[in-house]
């Protein structure tokens, strides 16, 4: 049974610490979902395009491996605490490309998952966070207020003043 522990850092950082989680079952979900929509000849998945990735994720569900710490590691975010927020909001997975590599962003009721893919420059605080083979996790809590900010940004909406 997965143990959740809330914590704030000095710097107002709020997280929650989840542990016991079956490490093997819940990457290879997350993995699924992404692989899914890397394959989906659906318009809403038009930016998820993981090239080589796709067959070494996809071999990675079939034979059920997970893989490594730093294979494909995932960040949890949630908004779930900002009750102006929608809660039942599924977005268009988004992608981020930078001097850090290629990352997909995927919002599904309330938490946004951080899919690592180029392993590449990987910092200490992603593979201090996401899901690790000890089954161990940190969901970040987006601060009260902003929510519709984080939401408006990805949807490339400017904020009115």
């Amino acid at each position: 049974m997965p143990r959740l522990l809330n914590f704030e850092t000095p710097e107002g950082i709020r997280f929650t610490h989840v542990k016991n989680l079956d490490y093997k079952k819940f990457k290879l979900f997350l993995l699924s979902i992404l692989w899914k929509a890397s394959i989906s000849k659906r318009t809403f998945f038009k930016d998820v395009k993981l090239g080589p990735h796709e067959r070494v994720i996809a071999k990675t569900i079939l034979t059920g491996n997970p893989g490594a710490l730093e294979d494909y590691p995932i960040l949890f975010f949630t908004y779930l605490n900002d009750r102006s927020a929608p809660s039942n909001l599924i977005a268009e997975p988004g992608i981020i490309k930078n001097s850090q590599g290629t990352k997909y962003i995927v919002i599904i009721a309330g938490f946004t998952f951080v899919f690592h893919i180029s392993r590449h420059d990987l910092s200490p605080n992603v593979l201090e966070s996401t899901i690790t083979p000890e089954g161990e996790l940190k969901i970040f809590h987006i601060p009260l207020g902003m929510s519709w900010r984080l939401i408006m940004s990805y949807f490339g909406i400017k904020p009115i003043k």
